[in-house]
């Protein structure tokens, strides 16, 4: 799994041992992070009075990508 935590390139040697093999396995791997946006609309959520006791309150929002 690949988890980047900041916006650049990551390079990485993953060292594997095979059972009953001697030798080494070395896997170059490489990924790009990434800093994503995301737009909650409207910014600001207000759910109002909810009624003691009852199952649900509902409130429309819209989670935008505004990347490419």
């Amino acid at each position: 799994m690949f988890t980047p935590n900041s916006d650049k390139l990551f390079t990485q040697k993953l060292t594997f041992k095979c059972r009953d093999n001697t030798k080494f396995f070395v896997l170059n791997v490489k990924g790009q992070g990434i800093n994503y946006t995301v737009e909650l609309i409207p910014e600001t959520l207000v759910l109002g009075p909810v009624l003691p006791y009852d199952t649900s309150a509902v409130k429309i929002i819209e989670l935008k990508n505004p990347m490419e």
